[in-house]
């Protein structure tokens, strides 16, 4: 495991900052100085990156929403980052907050609608090796952005491949997807052609 494992947003910037060799900040409300501000910003968007992929942690599957009674809107969650409709013969994208119906051209809809929603989640809210996988992918942006040591630099980098592959692992073990429907594993195995597996 990498020796850093971010515990809050605060531990997380910190880590940023010292491997950029800046003062640890000792808060992140208030008026901030320009590095932690901008170690903060760099934290978000590696968090709003990572959790855009839809995680274990943060997909919910089969959230059903509910026409509203007066005007029938499917109303979009506030913290989606995508949303989807389980059934996929049904065409449906987020418009102003709503969900829109490509083939009726309406956003009015007479009955309730399963979705695939992926979320965004408080840094706070996540499990450790997705917090420490989001950490390090901010810590090596920052870096690229100041003058940093370059042994600090290469142990970020090797302590980003450390929490990557935990993250990996951490993603497998939750979602433990069944061998027999992983075509992509079964072409490792070799038990089918791997043009077969990447044709899924």
């Amino acid at each position: 495991m990498p020796s850093l494992v971010p515990q809050t947003e605060l531990d997380a910037v910190n880590v940023l900052l010292r491997y950029a060799g800046y003062p640890e900040a000792t808060t992140l409300t208030g008026t901030l100085p320009s590095d932690v501000s901008s170690a903060q910003a760099e934290l978000h968007r590696a968090s709003r990156q990572v959790q855009s992929r839809g995680l274990a942690v943060n997909t919910d599957r089969n959230y059903t929403i509910s026409p509203a009674s007066v005007t029938g809107y499917l109303a979009v969650p506030s913290d989606a980052l995508s949303i989807t409709p389980e059934d996929r013969s049904l065409k449906l994208v987020q418009r102003s907050g709503n969900m829109w119906d490509l083939d009726n051209e309406t956003a009015v809809f007479t009955a309730d609608v399963d979705f695939r929603v992926v979320r965004f989640l408080a840094y706070a809210d996540l499990p450790e090796p997705v917090k420490n996988h989001i950490c390090m992918q901010a810590t090596l942006r920052f870096l690229s952005s100041v003058s940093a040591d370059p042994g600090k630099r290469q142990q970020a980098i090797e302590e980003a491949q450390i929490a990557s592959a935990d993250f990996s692992n951490y993603e497998y073990w939750v979602e433990r997807p069944s061998m027999l429907d992983n075509f992509e594993v079964l072409a490792h195995m070799g038990a089918v052609p791997v043009t077969d597996a990447f044709m899924w």
